[in-house]
């Protein structure tokens, strides 16, 4: 599982399903974002409004209707569901800009992740915020999101690994 179990409504009795479906000695995956995603360099253009944005961004996301980067600790879940030899990593991500398939990668993932925060976090975001995101959705604008030095995927991801006993 990556990135979607922090949505069930039930993790304990997914869980424990998924133990019992699992081959003794199978093994379970459990990969999640527990950060913030970044995109945006440290420094925009002050075009763009007062320093400070992508930390905004992640404060109305964390703190509004759009469900928060971080989630649980799912370790003690996989061994509640009976799992063994739990085991947890946590990977960064910061893959280098100057990367042509990290670059291509990125964009469009930056675009509809800043869409969604523009549309479910409006209402925690001031008008300069709202107004600085609406400049670089603007594909065709001056402080469009390609046109941005810098934009990478940037955070952490960390996976849960348990074992049905054989």
């Amino acid at each position: 599982a990556s990135l979607m179990l922090h949505e069930v409504a039930d993790p304990a009795r997914l869980l424990a399903r998924v133990h019992d479906g699992l081959a003794p000695g199978g093994l379970l995956a459990v990969v999640e974002m527990d950060g913030p995603r970044r995109f945006l360099p440290d420094r925009l253009d002050p075009a763009l409004g007062r320093p400070g944005l992508a930390d905004r961004l992640d404060d109305a996301v964390t703190h509004g209707g759009t469900r928060g980067p971080s989630h649980p600790d799912w370790a003690p879940w996989l061994r509640d569901a009976g799992l063994l030899d739990v085991a947890t990593r946590t990977f960064p991500i910061d893959p280098d800009p100057a990367d042509p398939i990290a670059a291509a990668a990125t964009l469009p993932y930056a675009r509809a992740w800043l869409a969604r925060v523009r549309d479910r976090s409006a209402d925690r975001l001031d008008a300069d915020d709202r107004a600085a995101l609406d400049a670089l959705l603007d594909d065709g604008g001056p402080h469009a999101l390609a046109r941005i030095p810098g934009l990478a995927l940037r955070g952490t991801r960390t996976a849960y690994v348990g074992r049905r006993p054989r």
